[in-house]
Order: C-alpha cells, then sequence, then structure tokens
C-alpha cells in the first residue's frame, strides 16, 4: 500500500529492494524526497500535470510518510535511508530520512491547499513541524550539531554525516542559528580529510568512499547552503 519504492526500481518499472545477509534495504527516504522535489517543480511550474494523480499522491505518498512516525520519539521510523545498512537490527532513525520527511510533508501541504484539501493541508503541515521539532530534541549532539541517527547519538561515537547539511539546505533550520553554525563547524571539525580538500561523507567508514575526499560536499555546503555556509567554506563573503 505505497507508492515511492523502498530502494529502486529496474529499467522495466518493476521494484528492487537488494538483499544481503543482513536483509533487505528498505528506505523511507525517498517518501520525502518525491514530495519535495514535486512542490519544487509545481511552485516553479504551476503546472496542473500532477493533479489527476492526488489521490495517490496523498494516500500512497504523504499519507504513508505520516503514518512512519515512530511514536517513541517522533522521528521517522528506523530504516535502511540512503547509507543502505540493510535490516534485521542495522536499521536505524537517520536524520536524514526525517529531514526529508519534513520537507516533503511541507510540500504536501502546499499541494493540499492547492487541491481545496484543507483538513490534509493542516495534518501534514502539522506532521512536518512534529518531525521537524523531533530533530531538534532527539537528534543533536552535545555541540548542538545535527547527528547522523538516534542510535549512533546514544552510542556516543560515529555520529557525524555530512548528509546533515540538507537540514540547513531544506530550511530546517538556519545555516547561521545555532544548529546550523554547530552543523557546519561539525564537518569542519571532524570530516576534514588530511588534505584539507572536501568533507569525509561520515566519520564511521561504513563504505570505503565514506572515509575519501568528497568534493561534492563543499559544493553543497557553498551554493546550497547559504551565505553563511559559503563564508566558512572558502574564506569569503
Amino acid at each position: 500500500p505505497y507508492l515511492i519504492s523502498v530502494t529502486r526500481y529496474f529499467g522495466n518499472g518493476v521494484e528492487e529492494s537488494d538483499w544481503n545477509a543482513d536483509g533487505p534495504n528498505i528506505e523511507f527516504d525517498g517518501f520525502g524526497l518525491f514530495l519535495g522535489a514535486l512542490g519544487d517543480l509545481v511552485e516553479a511550474s504551476s503546472d496542473t500535470f500532477w493533479e489527476p494523480y492526488w489521490p495517490a499522491i496523498r494516500n500512497e505518498i504523504a499519507d504513508v510518510l505520516v503514518a512512519l512516525e515512530d511514536p517513541s520519539t517522533g522521528l521517522l521510523a528506523p530504516d535502511s535511508s540512503i547509507w543502505e545498512v540493510h535490516w534485521n537490527g542495522r536499521q536505524k532513525r537517520f536524520a536524514y530520512t526525517s529531514i526529508a520527511a519534513a520537507r516533503g510533508l511541507c510540500a504536501a501541504s502546499r499541494l493540499a491547499e492547492r487541491m481545496g484539501d484543507a483538513a490534509k493541508a493542516t495534518e501534514y503541515r502539522a506532521a512536518a513541524f512534529s518531525i521537524r521539532d523531533a530533530i531538534l530534541e532527539h537528534l543533536l549532539a552535545p555541540d548542538l550539531s545535527v547527528a547522523q541517527s538516534r542510535e549512533e547519538l546514544t552510542a556516543g561515537f560515529g555520529y557525524r554525516d555530512a548528509a546533515a547539511v540538507e537540514a540547513l539546505n531544506w530550511g530546517l533550520v538556519r545555516p547561521d542559528g545555532l544548529v546550523g553554525s554547530a552543523t557546519l563547524d561539525g564537518f569542519f571539525t571532524h570530516l576534514r580529510p588530511p588534505t584539507g580538500r572536501g568533507f569525509f561523507r561520515n566519520d564511521d567508514g561504513g563504505k570505503p568512499a565514506d572515509l575519501q575526499d568528497q568534493v561534492v560536499r563543499v559544493m553543497s555546503l557553498s551554493f546550497r547552503g547559504g551565505r553563511a555556509a559559503l563564508r566558512r567554506t572558502t574564506g569569503r563573503g
């Protein structure tokens, strides 16, 4: 009873959820990513192509996100997320999934308003704010930076993750506020490689590429994170 793939699609449109010894990959971040991208497209173009699909978007994407809120924390339920950690006890309450969900549900609220669906607009807006607040309550490290997951933060190590930059990029926190500044400072303190160029993707090295220079992160911080981020990256205003 859902519309977005929990991993990806084969070329013929059949859903794939790959498996290994730790079970399947089940990723919930795609639901929020889709809604956010659709919202951006609609706002930029005023296109109405999506309107006949609103019942499916509402019932099988946005409602799924609302149902996936973890009652104990308000974050999205544990999943494989973008790190593809698979299942069978390896899933976590990842910041990236909740960040994408908050952004997506904000977009879904605006789409619902366009469709005259006031009740759903109110529900999705409330859910988005609730998830945002849960991130600030349950995913902040001692230095106020956004941590990778609730589980790693509770363990006290391995919680630095460059993907947390999306909390700034997607407007959940201000780049120049306490949380935004601490998150960016944490990247420079904990995720810089010895070369001083680029950033590691995270600090636990779950995959070989995680501890390699990621120049794309510099681009993300520079051009999507706001002027405060740009100054931190380049030294220029």
